[in-house]
């Protein structure tokens, strides 16, 4: 018997204050770049350091920082696109941060490190002319130092580095930089403190994921930021303590079109931000003081009058026998290491390749490709590191 509960919420964007004095203009798409905007900027790579010569197809900057664990995670994305398109581009991760912090940030992530990244650290050039509120931050300039896009990490791929170089008119949609204020409810003519009840679902707002529950202090206050339905659901009926995967939820198959649930194996960036735009969420519930499990079974009812409504659905927290499919470690030595290489899961015509990603992550993907079939892939192995596997056509 397998009990179908789980919470997972995931920070996408990590905020930065900025308030440094701005005496320089700030540059947006069609601006040039001065040409002496890099004279004073060290590049520190794994080797030693340089000085920083744009003279590439296209030079694109990817403000980040040690805290911000999107971007460190995208890091080894950056490494893989510097060395596939090694004579057309260059890449910067650009952080204000003093270098002494990133290397030590580095030193203590060894698989991190050993990456061929280009680092401008202690920036406070850069940040002017491209001032933002979140990051990652991307900026792509040709080699006339045209600024050619500013935009979110999620259009850092393969395809868009590819058209951005071969073709002028290529463009990318404009990072918006707004951001809900966190702290405020989401219905704006009402003050939070001066609420007696209301709930309320949303549409996706400006800005990350953010989840923040408060049951104490006079007040109950639940609210969760651009979230997909399954996960809204996950949330409720976990009451905020149960941090699983998306594995552990099964759709019964009188449910259609899950992907309007969760977020399907998309690798268009356009297709991502247009799910984004239709498919995430916000809930906001603030009351009276209460109880813990019946803040949540307010919330579990809310969310399931919506989405009755809205999709047709509902959901319900069971104990179900069902037949898996079980990935189970059959040697005792660590033969699951991964070798180390940058994170990386492609389909290809001998197979599917899988580099250096958790098996919890594997398990998922199959699951969301495999939904239909009735089948449920679980992960036994108690394995928690990362691994490598080519799945062979049969």
């Amino acid at each position: 018997m397998k009990k179908l509960t789980l919470l997972s919420v995931l920070a996408i964007l990590c905020l930065c204050g900025n308030t440094q004095q701005n005496t320089i203009k700030p540059l947006t798409v069609g601006d040039t770049v001065p040409p002496t905007i890099f004279n004073k900027l060290t590049n520190y790579t794994s080797s030693g350091k340089s000085q920083i010569h744009p003279n590439k197809k296209l030079v694109i900057l990817d403000f980040w920082n040690t805290h911000c664990a999107p971007c460190v995670a995208a890091l080894p994305k950056i490494d893989s696109l510097q060395t596939l398109f090694k004579s057309e581009i260059s890449i910067y991760a650009v952080t204000d941060e003093p270098n002494g912090k990133v290397r030590n940030f580095l030193k203590n992530r060894p698989k991190i490190a050993k990456l061929h990244l280009n680092l401008i650290n202690g920036d406070s050039t850069l940040k002017r002319y491209f001032p933002y509120t979140m990051v990652p931050h991307i900026v792509w300039l040709n080699n006339n130092g045209i600024v050619k896009a500013i935009t979110s990490h999620d259009y850092l791929d393969r395809n868009n580095v590819d058209s951005m170089i071969s073709n002028p008119y290529f463009s990318l949609p404009l990072k918006n930089e707004e951001t809900f204020k966190s702290n405020s409810p989401l219905i704006t003519n009402i003050k939070g403190e001066e609420s007696l009840y209301y709930s309320v679902i949303s549409g996706r707002v400006p800005g990350g994921t953010k989840s923040q529950i408060r049951i104490n202090d006079g007040i109950t206050h639940i609210k969760v930021l651009n979230t997909s339905a399954i996960h809204l659901f996950m949330i409720a009926w976990g009451e905020g303590r149960l941090l699983k995967t998306t594995s552990d939820v099964v759709f019964d198959k009188t449910v259609k079109n899950q992907n309007k649930y969760t977020l399907p194996p998309l690798t268009n960036s356009s297709l991502k931000q247009d799910w984004y735009n239709r498919n995430m969420y916000c809930y906001e519930i603030i009351a009276p003081p209460m109880p813990r499990h019946r803040a949540f079974e307010a919330m579990r009812n809310d969310i399931a009058s919506f989405f009755h409504a809205k999709l047709g659905t509902y959901a319900e927290w069971v104990d179900k026998e069902m037949p898996c499919i079980a990935l189970k470690r059959i040697a005792g030595e660590n033969k699951l290491k991964t070798h180390g290489a940058a994170s990386l899961m492609i389909a290809k015509t001998d197979g599917v390749y899988i580099i250096n990603k958790a098996l919890s992550e594997i398990v998922e993907s199959w699951n969301v490709a495999f939904s239909d079939s009735g089948l449920k892939f679980i992960d036994s192995t108690g394995y928690t590191g990362k691994t490598d596997m080519i799945l062979k056509p049969y």
